[in-house]
């Protein structure tokens, strides 16, 4: 996905379209938390996501910031994201 110029719901809806989800939430905060338990549940079954975003560096600074908290999710020690 080409992450330029996206904000957190735009980065977390197109993150969870990728995963096969269709929303229609725009809140940061509930997105956040569907993709927190979806990563979270794929990684604790060893089947990890895999997220490749494009012009990260062209992400806006807050969506940069959702980025770094699901890079942070761990199961078993290892990263719930790929």
């Amino acid at each position: 996905m080409d992450g330029k110029d996206l904000n957190p719901p735009a980065l977390l809806k197109a993150i969870l379209s990728q995963f096969g989800f269709s929303l229609e939430q725009n809140s940061t905060n509930e997105l956040l938390g569907l993709l927190r338990v979806y990563t979270l549940q794929q990684a604790a079954s060893h089947d990890a996501p895999i997220l490749i975003i494009e012009n990260t560096y062209a992400l806006k600074a807050s969506a940069l910031r959702a980025m770094c908290e699901l890079a942070s999710l761990k199961v078993r020690g290892t990263s719930a994201l790929k």
